[in-house]
């Protein structure tokens, strides 16, 4: 189990962003952010619950990344080679 620093570290966000994930009124609310458990007084996040969290942030980005550098087959789209014996234009 986490405490509230070590999460800090893991993630790398602030005391108040990760109550702002956790805050339904909050327009940084992620509802599959990791809910704490209570101990006591005390706020304690399950490791592999955090870690899941991250590899669907992980997966996610990865997928829009991918989409983003995907081109289209089309003509329009083709990058011509610079290569002039490449384009056929030198008499081989």
């Amino acid at each position: 189990m986490l405490r509230l620093h070590e999460l800090i570290k893991l993630i790398g966000l602030s005391r108040s962003s990760i109550y702002d994930r956790l805050n339904r009124r909050s327009k940084r609310y992620d509802p599959k952010f990791p809910r704490p458990l209570k101990l006591n007084n005390a706020s304690r996040w399950l490791l592999s619950e955090v870690e899941a969290w991250i590899e669907a942030k992980f997966q996610h980005a990865i997928k829009g990344i991918l989409r983003a550098n995907t081109v289209r087959k089309h003509p329009a789209n083709t990058a011509l080679p610079s290569d002039p014996i490449s384009l056929n234009l030198v008499p081989t």
